[in-house]
């Protein structure tokens, strides 16, 4: 199956929401837009990204 490649900017749109973190990447479905993807992982009930913005990071 060929996988789909989206445009410049689909491109940049998935790696600034995932920032580039391979997790995130391999969660990515190739048959949805960036868009639907970003929505899936990010505002779906039981998504991948949606914990870790809810959680502030503290570093030392």
């Amino acid at each position: 199956m060929k996988e789909r490649v989206g445009s410049t900017r689909d491109i940049i749109d998935v790696l600034s929401v995932t920032g580039g973190v391979l997790g995130y990447l391999e969660e990515m479905d190739p048959s949805f837009s960036a868009d639907e993807n970003t929505r899936r992982m990010r505002f779906s009930p039981y998504a991948l990204i949606r914990d870790n913005f809810s959680v502030p990071l503290h570093y030392s």
